[in-house]
């Protein structure tokens, strides 16, 4: 019995940073989609 809640703890901190990674992954992602929109509007004028 003891081992349940290690193991809730520990699948629930890898949730914690599968969440943070996939936030960070938008993150980037949305600053490279502008960075990359701005160059191209930049390439234009």
């Amino acid at each position: 019995d003891d081992a349940d809640p290690i193991k809730a703890e520990t699948a629930e901190a890898g949730v914690t940073m599968l969440f943070l990674f996939l936030v960070t992954l938008f993150i980037l992602t949305i600053i490279a989609t502008v960075m990359g929109i701005v160059l191209l509007r930049g390439s234009y004028h």
